[in-house]
């Protein structure tokens, strides 16, 4: 089976940004935010990696 990625618009309200994000990352009303920052981070973004 073939693995697709899907993204997701999430908009964070506490510091009023936007930003696409796993769709694996969501959990109902919550998302998944790894503790990676820079060029960490959106390697985990692109990649899907939790």
């Amino acid at each position: 089976m073939d693995f697709k990625k899907t993204w997701s618009v999430v908009s964070f309200i506490d510091d009023k940004t936007v930003e696409a994000v796993p769709s694996n990352w969501i959990k109902g009303q919550l998302c998944y935010w790894p503790p990676l920052t820079g060029e960490k981070l959106m390697n985990a973004i692109r990649a899907c990696e939790m």
